[in-house]
């Protein structure tokens, strides 16, 4: 739906040849050897790695725990200016509130909330999904995709305009799936 006979060259350029190896020879490799030792280098997870379209995946899904996370804190009165079209400026915000929340799992004795590290490799596989989302809010067709937990995401556009709030910009909203 975003990048397959859409954007395909873009998607190889940064996640990698999603034709070769197929995906079920890919599959088969990464169970006999598993990830590279370096593979947080360049990958958002261990199974990112797998195939270009488990990375695109994993960090797709990382992507929307990032837009979420910003909006649960928003809403809570922790700060952060939720979703732009700046992913710096997400980043930037979701690195501190993972910091404090990292610090609190700790002294919990829980493991991290955020053990992700955003790499420049990552950061460029996170901008390029990020215009993806970016431009499709100027897409008028409505899109619905569950994440992590019984959180839904919708992203709502109509005729390039997002929400009821008429901003112009694609709306993330978290609510209860029933």
């Amino acid at each position: 739906m975003l990048v397959r006979g859409q954007d395909e060259a873009a998607c190889r350029a940064v996640f990698g040849d999603h034709d070769h190896p197929s995906y079920a020879e890919a599959l088969e490799q990464y169970y006999e050897r598993g990830a590279p030792p370096d593979w947080s280098t360049n990958f958002i997870s261990a199974y990112a790695t797998m195939h270009p379209w488990e990375d695109f995946a994993e960090t797709f899904a990382f992507y929307l725990n990032v837009v979420t996370v910003q909006d649960t804190a928003q809403n809570f009165g922790l700060g952060g200016s939720g979703y732009t079209a700046n992913l710096d400026d997400m980043l930037r915000w979701f690195g501190e509130i993972g910091l404090v929340m990292n610090e609190i799992n700790r002294d919990m004795g829980l493991t991290d909330l955020t053990p992700e590290v955003i790499t420049s490799a990552i950061r460029d596989k996170l901008n390029h999904i990020h215009r993806l989302v970016q431009e499709g809010s100027q897409d008028s067709r409505p899109c619905r995709w569950r994440c992590r937990g019984s959180a839904v995401v919708d992203w709502i556009t109509t005729g390039g305009r997002a929400s009821a709030a008429g901003s112009g910009q694609l709306s993330f909203r978290t609510k209860t799936s029933g």
